[in-house]
């Protein structure tokens, strides 16, 4: 019997050294992750920063096992462009942008919402002259004016579905561009980054002017977005993601960052004439 339990300790003594003895201890090691996402462009840098930060903040709070770090990348692609990387490993891990069907089907939205649905309330950006005509416009002699818009932007598509007169470009500051140029009327802007815009191209390429008695409303929540690869990383933001909205995290880092214009309810103001997009 002495025999048997000295051989018993020898054996359990064994196995500690063993290599299974030391994977079990390193999987209590936190892994090390780097992420690539976005560089951004310098006109976007403060509403690529703001992402960026909610991103790390999510990933923080999340409980997974994994130390996540952001490294940006540049890529100088368009926004659709740019979200079929998701689908390449080693690209690009993550990104942000406004949802639609396609891109959903596409990818693996992390449908916690990130703007408190801002860019789907749309005021109208106009050359200074035709300002009077636009405030006085209804909705039927609106749709036969022409929207300025990204051809690739899921609202392209909800305009021209709501029956808009769109006029897309490639390019974002095309916009303006065609604009000045009247090859376009009026360019919706969400009314947490129009009064940037107007700051940043009024009298670049011409006079600008915003409409103060006009908003366009539709469903339109910004995501992030990864690849049909990564669901344990859409996994580990959205916990993270959950937890900041529970704690009210998420509406006021909204309230306090300069990279847009809380405003959540400008379309209850009193005159504002709303056009509903299905």
């Amino acid at each position: 019997m002495k025999l048997l339990k000295l051989f018993l300790h020898f054996a359990f003594a064994l196995i500690c050294f063993m290599p299974l003895c030391t994977f079990v201890l390193a999987k209590s090691e936190p892994q090390v992750r780097q992420l690539k996402v976005i560089q951004g462009q310098d006109s976007q840098q403060r509403i690529n920063d703001y992402f960026h930060q909610i991103l790390a903040e999510a990933l923080a709070h999340s409980p997974s096992n994994i130390q996540y770090t952001l490294e940006p990348v540049d890529f100088e692609f368009s926004q659709n462009r740019t979200l079929k990387l998701l689908n390449f490993k080693d690209i690009l891990d993550i990104t942000y942008s406004m949802t639609s069907h396609e891109r959903e089907r596409d990818f693996i939205a992390i449908k916690v919402p990130l703007l408190d649905g801002m860019f789907g309330k749309r005021m109208l950006l106009v050359t200074a002259e035709n300002k009077s005509k636009f405030e006085q416009i209804d909705l039927p002699s609106l749709k036969k004016l022409v929207a300025c818009q990204g051809l690739h932007w899921p609202d392209y598509s909800r305009l021209k579905q709501n029956g808009y007169s769109v006029y897309g470009v490639t390019d974002f500051e095309a916009n303006f561009k065609m604009l000045a140029k009247g090859r376009c009327d009026y360019f919706p802007r969400g009314i947490a980054e129009i009064d940037m815009d107007f700051d940043k191209y009024n009298n670049k390429f011409g006079e600008l002017a915003i409409v103060p008695n006009i908003i366009l409303v539709y469903h339109a929540p910004i995501y992030f977005f990864v690849g049909k690869h990564q669901q344990a990383l859409a996994d580990d933001v959205e916990k993270g993601l959950l937890i900041l909205q529970k704690s009210g995290r998420l509406k006021q880092a909204l309230i306090d960052t300069d990279a847009f214009n809380y405003v959540p309810s400008y379309e209850k103001t009193a005159n504002i004439k709303v056009f509903s997009l299905d």
